[in-house]
Parts: structure tokens; sequence; C-alpha cells
């Protein structure tokens, strides 16, 4: 008897023990909130996905089912592809994120068409350091050879500012997306062919999303909270998932950003890094400084589309050594605050014009010393160029 109290004693101990170990996903998981509803905190410092069914992720920022596919962009800034790269991005322009055909299905399971989702994301500068700024969703469906509905809609701004917009029957690939869609969560909606598009905002997880489930497709934003920086227990960025189950067909992968599972025959960052001899890190900003992606976003930066004329003049030892000797431009906070200062502007890129005269010192044989020269935020590496390079000019 004295053993059987003792085992039920030993199993309530254990009990209380384990549920002691959790907390609830509202509540801080030192230092961010886990996402509500997907994940739980553990041990006061671990978010966990809930598993089933959400069987990977990161429990503070997004979890994924195993038949999803999923890229990210999260502050200070990480890109993470589809195909699993994760590199540092200091981009603070507009870029395609991805492209992506899904075959539109039946609640059954058949198919009956197909959507298309194009998804482009900018990034901003705040306080020296690059932020993601915004998404924008350019949706498509058909059936047959008949579009039987398009849109576009975009999300973007800071934390307690944000502005949503969007154009109906508009397959809006570049923008702009002036007109709010709807105030409703669901902003179209077409039971006989079971299509509903969602578009609202989950403040649990303060949370932008746009959802299209019967076409696998799942879109979230968090805006930067710029009073509460790194302290801010949401982590901002935005997150893309894509289930397999509907045949994701991948489009204008030589231009995407968020590069696709490299089993489809995409480049990987890897390989453009091998390609042009660069660093991951570099290999992924070159790209899309390259693309001639529209620069139309809120307070775009002019430089963001000339970017492809300065590297058309590199060859490939040139753009090897320019990005290994210009890179820091982009990604010294300390450096980006003294020439971009917050104040009076705080729309400037002084930093990104720097970058372009800095590249192009190096591609068009040392003909920007004046420029260089000229800059008032003197920078180690900055001084390192031009005792290296402009001594006789």
């Amino acid at each position: 008897m004295a053993r059987k109290m003792s085992a039920r004693l030993l199993n309530v101990v254990v009990l209380f023990v384990l549920v002691g170990q959790v907390c609830y996903a509202e509540e801080v998981c030192h230092p961010h909130y886990c996402i509500s509803g997907r994940a739980q905190c553990f041990y006061n410092s671990t978010c966990e996905c809930n598993n089933p069914p959400y069987s990977w992720g990161h429990g503070d920022f997004a979890c994924y089912q195993s038949n999803q596919w999923a890229a990210e962009l999260k502050n200070d800034p990480v890109l993470t592809t589809f195909n699993n790269e994760s590199v540092k991005f200091h981009d603070p322009c507009r870029f395609l994120f991805t492209s992506v055909k899904l075959e539109l299905k039946q609640r059954t399971g058949v198919m009956i068409g197909f959507c298309y989702f194009n998804v482009h994301a900018f990034n901003r500068r705040i306080k020296g350091k690059i932020v993601v700024d915004g998404i924008e969703i350019a949706a498509k469906f058909e059936l047959g050879y008949q579009n039987i509905k398009t849109l576009s809609i975009v999300t973007y701004g800071q934390a307690g500012n944000v502005t949503l917009g969007g154009t109906d029957d508009i397959f809006s690939d570049g923008g702009h997306y002036k007109h709010e869609l709807t105030h409703g969560p669901v902003i179209y909606s077409d039971p006989a062919h079971n299509i509903y598009v969602k578009r609202f905002y989950n403040p649990d997880n303060r949370q932008y999303v746009f959802e299209v489930e019967n076409c696998g497709f799942r879109a979230t934003f968090v805006p930067y909270d710029v009073e509460l920086g790194i302290r801010s227990p949401f982590i901002p960025g935005l997150s893309l998932a894509v289930n397999h189950i509907y045949h994701p067909q991948w489009l204008q992968t030589d231009k995407v950003i968020a590069l696709p599972p490299s089993r489809h025959g995409s480049p990987t960052i890897e390989s453009i890094a091998h390609h042009h001899d660069l660093s991951k890190e570099h290999a992924a900003v070159f790209r899309s400084l390259t693309r001639h992606v529209k620069q139309n976003q809120p307070e775009a930066c002019k430089i963001c589309s000339e970017f492809p004329y300065y590297f058309d003049k590199c060859n490939s030892t040139e753009l090897t050594l320019a990005f290994q000797k210009c890179f820091w431009i982009l990604d010294t906070p300390r450096f980006i605050k003294c020439i971009s200062p917050d104040y009076p502007d705080t729309t400037s890129y002084t930093h990104l014009s720097f970058f372009a005269a800095c590249i192009d010192h190096f591609c068009d044989d040392y003909q920007r010393c004046d420029d260089l020269r000229g800059n008032a935020c003197h920078w180690p590496q900055l001084d390192h160029i031009i005792y290296e390079t402009c001594q006789s000019y």
C-alpha cells in the first residue's frame, strides 16, 4: 500500500514538474513571445512548435507543417530561401521575393485550376539598420485558360503605423497598390470554385496574414517596432509557406531572391556565389541589386534602380574585389547613421550612393577618388581604400 501511494505521489510530482516547465504561449518566452496557437514556451526560454501538426520552424517566428516549404526574411536582416539556405541580406531596396504557380483544388482534392502568386518585398533604413518594411502580393486564379479573379495587395510600415492597400481585379505585378480592398477578414470568396482569399490581422502574434488555403499559400508580415527595436518581444519580418501537395511550379527563377528548392533545377545562393567568385552574403545582395526590379515602394531610393549600370562595368575580378572592399558600407550601422543620419531626413540613403561610388571606383579604373575623399565620415576601411588606390590621383 505504501509503495502504491509513493508511486502515485511520484507521478503527481513528475506531472507537476512537467506542467511547470511549460508556460502559456501568450507569456514572454525570454526574450520573445511564442507564436500563439502554433508554439509553446519551455523552461521560460525556448519556443517549440506544436508537433503535430507543426513539425518544424522557429516557435517565436513561424511554424510549418511537414508538407510545407518556407522562406523567411527576418531582421536584422537574414534571408532564408525555400532551399533552406540562410544568409545576411543587407539590401535596402525592393526585390522579387518569389513567383510561384500552384494548383487550385476543390475540397475533395481534385484540381480545377491554377493559382499564381508574385511576391515582392522591400526593406528600408531605420537608425542605421536595414529592416523589412513591407510585402506586396499579386494573385491570379484561373480555370482552364480563363482568369476568374485577380487582385494585388500591399502591407507596409512599422508597428503602430501600418498601411494596408490593394487593387481589385488587377494582377499588378509591379505595383502600385493604392486602394483598400475591404475592411473584413475575407477579401474574396467564390464558394462555387472553393476560392477563399483571406487577409486579416492576428493581434496575438502582431501578424498581418494573407492566406489562400485551397492553393496552399500563406504569407505573414510582422512590422518592425521602432521604439522597442531589439527589445520587442515580437520578431519582425516576413514568412512565406507553400504547400507542396499543390505541386508548386517555380517561376522567374532568374530574378527571385527566395530561391526555390534546388531539386527543381533552380540555382542556389552557393552556386551563384561560386559563379561570381563572391561570398554567399555578397552574392545574395548582388543578385538582388542586378535584377532590374521596379523601385516604386513608398520612399523608394532612386539609386536602387541604377545599380545594374554600375555592376555592368565590372569584370569578374573587379566585381570580387569591389565587394570585398566596399560591402562594409552596407552592413556597418554606425557608418550608415553617420553618412545617412535619421535627422533631418529620415529617408536619406546617402550610404547607398556611396556604396555605388565605391563599386564604380573599383570597376572603372579608380576614377572616384574625389567622391571617396569628399565624404565627411572617416572610417578605417575607407581610409585604407583611399591610401591603396588614390595616391596617384
